[in-house]
């Protein structure tokens, strides 16, 4: 499997086979990826026993916009966030603020930090249903 495509090391280090866990990369930044990624679990355990912190951003899919489309429209959302459409997208699964809140729950990732971003602003309620775009700050349990 080739990590190159799937995250940035926000501190160079040396192998992770030379030094200790204490002294390894500080941060793991995954962007835009989640949805992507065949093995989730995986990619985001592997990820951990290289940096501290594992920091994951994908597009919501439970977003409203994309709700509306899909049960209005009977067809696969394209937004700003999902700009593909159905035929076209890198995306092997889609993915909700809940699912991804769920997944941790289940492979005991901690979700140090949330962030949930509106079209022009973060939002504060409701992510599920309001927030285009999800970060999180994850650490391993």
């Amino acid at each position: 499997m080739c990590l190159i495509f799937f995250f940035f090391l926000m501190s160079r280090r040396p192998p992770i086979s030379t030094q200790s866990r204490s002294s390894a990369a500080s941060d793991v930044y995954k962007r835009q990826s989640m949805q992507q990624v065949k093995k989730v679990g995986d990619v985001i355990h592997g990820s951990l026993r290289i940096g501290r912190k594992v920091i994951v951003g994908f597009p919501n899919f439970a977003y409203f916009r994309s709700r509306f489309i899909l049960f209005f429209r009977g067809k696969s959302p394209v937004t700003r966030s999902l700009p593909y459409l159905w035929f076209d997208t890198p995306n092997v699964r889609f993915l909700s603020v809940m699912d991804f809140k769920h997944f941790c729950a289940k492979k005991k990732i901690r979700i140090v930090e949330a962030h949930y971003l509106g079209e022009k602003k973060e939002i504060r309620f409701f992510p599920n249903l309001l927030a285009l775009n999800a970060i999180f700050v994850l650490t391993a349990h």
